[in-house]
């Protein structure tokens, strides 16, 4: 488990999550933090589940339910939806092929221009 404040107290300009597994814990830091960091969101898991790429179904329904759940974060804890936000793949893209790493591009550009029309 990431001690989050600890890591926040570092002082960082930006600070880059799994948005499914810390997005909450950060959001709850933050709350308390003087001055936040410019936030990534790791959106898109990149994981490999057997020889399939996407563990889920992409599509609009995928984007809708991503945004909405990031938006909720942040409302469920009354922060305001910040100005700027980096949405990112959740780990990187490496050891993906060209039609993964293209795929999760296209997800990433629907999520960020989604999120950019809710602000």
């Amino acid at each position: 488990n990431t001690r989050w404040a600890d890591v926040l107290a570092l002082g960082f300009d930006m600070l880059s999550i799994d948005s499914a597994l810390s997005l909450g814990e950060v959001l709850d830091v933050l709350r308390s933090v003087e001055r936040a960091p410019l936030l990534s969101l790791g959106v898109i898991p990149t994981h490999r589940m057997g020889t399939h790429f996407f563990p889920w179904e992409p599509g609009p329904h995928w984007v809708d339910a991503t945004v909405a759940s990031v938006q909720e974060a942040f409302e469920s804890r009354g922060l305001a939806f910040p100005q700027s936000l980096w949405v990112t793949p959740a780990c990187g893209l490496g050891l993906q092929s060209v039609q993964n790493a293209l795929a999760t591009k296209e997800l990433l550009e629907a999520v960020a221009n989604r999120l950019r029309s809710r602000r």
